[in-house]
């Protein structure tokens, strides 16, 4: 097991295709990460790290993901699992079937750790909205991470995942990606299905890659994952800056 966990997908891929590391000692470092920050970041409304675990046991390391820990956020549904959006109404509702880009993701090699919290119905801006309980910024948890993807953010940005999905319709990817500190990205309309996705307005909401990976210098593509953009691993712009001053709305306490 290396001494310091791999930041970036780039780095993860290589530490296992070099046997630095396996996807699953990766996921129990990420798993004692999850639980002794998550009850104060608040980044995930459902955790599946048994489930994840044997995912990462059986995922190949040459496939394009490897076995990463990819979080979804919990208006993107994945069979078998609950799909609140972040809402009482919700509560107990259980996918029937997977979304497109988790499906794809899966394909790829992805493991998913937890479906991460959102403002209700993705109806906000700072994941304060959520029914559940608001989502904290890891950078300062007196503030607010944006949203409404703003779990998927802050769990990336806490290191708890080294990617995650979000949607966007006007900023819910972008905006928490700023907030936080890591990259989003909004893919053009139309290049990413949305079958699976709890759309707040269905003609404007594409799925969407949200904050990707920290400390980057550039993004390459994982084939097959086409919940990720198509073109980022030619441009420069992708990677990513700590923020220089955390969001200053205080967030509210439960």
């Amino acid at each position: 097991m290396t001494s310091k966990l791999p930041r970036t997908l780039e780095q993860y891929r290589h530490a296992v295709r070099t046997h630095k590391l396996s996807a699953e000692e990766y996921l129990d470092e990420t798993r004692q990460l999850i639980e002794r920050g998550d009850p104060q970041v608040k980044a995930f409304l459902h955790l599946r790290l048994d489930a994840a675990r044997s995912d990462a046991q059986a995922a190949d390391p040459s496939s394009p993901l490897a076995g990463a820990p990819i979080a979804v956020k919990d208006n993107i549904m994945m069979a078998g699992e609950r799909c609140t959006c972040g809402s009482r109404i919700l509560e107990h509702y259980v996918a029937p079937y997977s979304a497109t880009v988790v499906q794809s993701l899966l394909a790829a090699g992805a493991v998913v750790p937890g479906k991460t919290n959102l403002d209700e119905f993705a109806m906000g801006s700072s994941t304060e909205n959520s029914a559940f309980f608001p989502t904290h910024n890891p950078a300062d948890l007196s503030r607010v991470p944006g949203g409404s993807s703003g779990g998927s953010t802050a769990a990336v940005a806490a290191g708890f995942a080294l990617g995650a999905i979000g949607s966007d319709t006007g900023g819910s990817v972008r905006q928490p990606a700023a907030f936080c500190g890591v990259v989003g990205f909004k893919p053009t309309y139309g290049l990413v299905s949305r079958y699976g996705l709890v759309a707040m307005i269905q003609r404007m909401r594409p799925a969407s890659n949200d904050p990707t990976w920290t400390s980057r210098p550039h993004c390459n593509r994982p084939s097959q994952a086409n919940g990720w953009a198509s073109s980022v691993n030619s441009r420069g712009w992708m990677s990513s800056r700590k923020s220089q001053q955390p969001w200053r709305r205080p967030v509210k306490q439960p």
